[in-house]
C-alpha cells in the first residue's frame, strides 16, 4: 500500500520532524519512506503493508492534533526507507562523505 500524506502545519518547531517521522516509519517497519518540507508543512509518502501505514496515518494524526492531514493513494514509486536514510545522510553530512571517498581512492 501506497500513500501520499500533505501535513499543512508542522509539529512543535524544537523537534526535528522529518528525523521524527523517519523514525517511527523504520520502528513500524514501512517499506518506503520519502519526505519533503514546503513552505506550509511536510509532503510525506510511504509504503508497506495495510496496518502498518494506517498505524504510521494514525501516529501523525494523533501527532499533529489541529493540523490539516490530508491523505491519498500513491501509485508511483516510492523510495526505499533505507535509500532515504543514506541520501539524507549525504546531504547533511557531505564533507564526511567526501572524505571517506577520498581515503578509499574514489574521489
Amino acid at each position: 500500500m501506497r500513500k501520499r500524506i500533505l501535513i499543512k502545519k508542522l509539529m512543535k518547531e524544537d523537534v526535528e520532524e522529518r528525523d521524527l517521522l523517519l523514525g517511527v516509519a523504520e520502528a513500524l517497519g514501512l517499506k518506503g519512506f520519502q519526505a519533503r518540507v514546503g513552505l506550509d508543512g511536510y509532503e510525506v509518502i510511504v509504503e508497506g503493508e495495510e496496518d502498518v501505514v494506517e498505524d504510521f496515518i494514525e501516529f501523525i494524526g494523533e501527532r499533529m492534533a489541529g493540523s490539516s492531514v490530508e491523505v491519498e493513494d500513491y501509485d508511483r514509486r516510492v523510495m526505499d526507507l533505507d535509500m532515504y536514510k543514506r541520501v539524507l545522510y549525504v546531504r547533511e553530512h557531505p564533507d564526511e562523505v567526501r572524505e571517506r571517498r577520498e581515503l578509499e581512492g574514489e574521489g
